[in-house]
């Protein structure tokens, strides 16, 4: 007897000592899904039963990033704007100032740095707008000021820019009057003061102009030496406007009249589009008129107050029109 109360009496604590939580839940459990068998299946539905169940890692939602295919020349496209990004455009110096060369390679590096300021300046008579100057950081990163110095001709615009912070690296684009700048933008604890540009395409076509203007002066000369001018000229007063992509083609080297005749000498650069026909106006509008040729010499077999060589017809027409200065003696034809 003694023995059987110590072993209840041990399996006593034993019991005491478990955790009893799993049976409690396990009743609780029991007596939810008893209630719900017995619920009125009209009623609105019981709470949903706790199982006590937690939710294992690997069945939690897995963030998805969805990856768009690019195109073979797409990929391409992109390859070659980071290589643009990455080159290294033509740089000179001019009295401490750093030099691009418009429109060069790539981006243009700019360095910026706090407490600093860096300056861009840009072409005598191109106009910027503060509007057409975008960065690429939205955080006040960076302060852009724009200001204009000089007058005249001579006035240019040039911009500030000052680093609020450094580490940074963005973009810039500033749009002129005559072209789009691209700037890449460094952020860092160094800085250029000054930056400015040269075109070399733009010097190309100056000189080209220069050089085509010294050509002509020169043909015009040697058509001068040429010419046979009647000795009864009387009247080298005449003004000319052109209308017409070609028409300088037909700019007369010179136009003078003996008050019976004008004589009309044109350049040998006629040639590239034809010799051209004369119209005559007067009071009455466009009236018939005689006229020869010695060479490249038009000789119109009267004096007029007006007059147009014409070549060709419609919106490809090209016009000299001539006025007498003096007034015309005899507007009619022989």
């Amino acid at each position: 007897m003694r023995i059987i109360l110590s072993f209840i009496f041990v399996i006593g604590i034993v019991l005491a000592q478990t955790d009893r939580k799993p049976l409690r839940d396990a009743a609780k459990n029991y007596d939810a899904a008893a209630a719900l068998l017995n619920t009125d299946p009209l009623a609105p539905p019981a709470p949903a039963i706790k199982t006590g169940k937690t939710i294992k890692k690997e069945d939690a939602p897995v963030p998805v990033t969805r990856v768009f295919p690019m195109p073979l020349n797409t990929s391409q496209a992109l390859s070659l704007s980071e290589q643009a990004l990455a080159a290294e455009p033509e740089i000179s110096s001019d009295s401490g100032k750093v030099v691009y060369a418009y429109p060069g390679k790539g981006a243009f590096p700019i360095v910026c740095a706090p407490v600093q300021i860096t300056t861009i300046s840009f072409e005598p008579g191109e106009v910027v707008d503060e509007k057409n100057i975008d960065i690429g950081l939205y955080d006040k990163a960076i302060v852009h000021e724009l200001h204009s110095a000089g007058s005249g001709p001579s006035l240019f615009y040039y911009l500030d820019l000052r680093a609020i912070s450094q580490g940074v690296e963005t973009t810039m684009t500033v749009g002129t009057s005559k072209r789009v700048y691209y700037f890449r933008v460094i952020l860092a604890d160094k800085h250029m003061t000054q930056v400015a540009f040269v075109y070399p395409e733009e010097e190309t076509a100056r000189r080209k102009s220069l050089e085509e203007a010294r050509m002509a002066e020169t043909e015009h000369e040697a058509a001068l030496k040429k010419m046979v001018v009647p000795a009864d000229i009387v009247n080298w007063k005449y003004t000319k406007t052109f209308h017409g992509k070609d028409a300088k083609l037909m700019d007369p080297v010179s136009v003078g009249d003996d008050k019976t005749r004008t004589y009309i000498q044109l350049s040998e650069k006629i040639r590239k589009i034809g010799l051209p026909v004369i119209e005559v106006h007067d009071a009455a509008g466009v009236v018939a008129a005689n006229f020869s040729w010695r060479g490249t010499e038009m000789v119109v077999d009267a004096v007029f107050k007006e007059a147009c060589l014409l070549n060709g017809v419609g919106k490809q027409q090209q016009r000299v029109c001539i006025k007498n200065a003096e007034g015309a003696t005899n507007a009619n034809s022989n």
